[in-house]
């Protein structure tokens, strides 16, 4: 049987100071608040936020429910600094969180990057 870890509020606050990159504290803080799977999270698109109203749409996966949730303040510190930088870039693509090496039409993190970026942080 599968044993489910969960990290408790003393080790989820370590993990979040070992991340020094804003894409990465948003794409975690995201994950963590909501609930999010890796799939879930590379899907994320710019067009599922709605800063005016301050509100996300996630498309959930494996049966969950689809849905438009409120940017919680949490959310919102960690996610409008990386939008500001997010929306520098010179990348053409619809996705949120871009992967390092993102072309202008493509480049999206996909969820065997977010295991791997989570794994590195956890380890430090």
């Amino acid at each position: 049987m599968l044993t489910v870890k969960y990290l408790t509020p003393t080790e989820i606050t370590k993990l979040f100071t070992k991340i020094d990159s804003l894409r990465d504290k948003a794409l975690f803080g995201l994950m963590y608040y909501y609930g999010l799977r890796c799939s879930e999270a590379s899907r994320l698109k710019l067009k599922d936020l709605r800063i005016e109203d301050m509100r996300i749409f996630i498309e959930a996966s494996k049966n969950g429910i689809s849905g438009e949730y409120a940017l919680s303040k949490i959310a919102r510190k960690l996610l409008l600094p990386y939008l500001k930088e997010r929306l520098k870039s010179k990348s053409h693509s619809e996705a949120l969180f871009l992967s390092k090496k993102a072309t202008l039409e493509s480049g999206h993190l996909d969820p065997s990057q977010i295991n791997r970026l989570y794994k590195q942080y956890a380890k430090e």
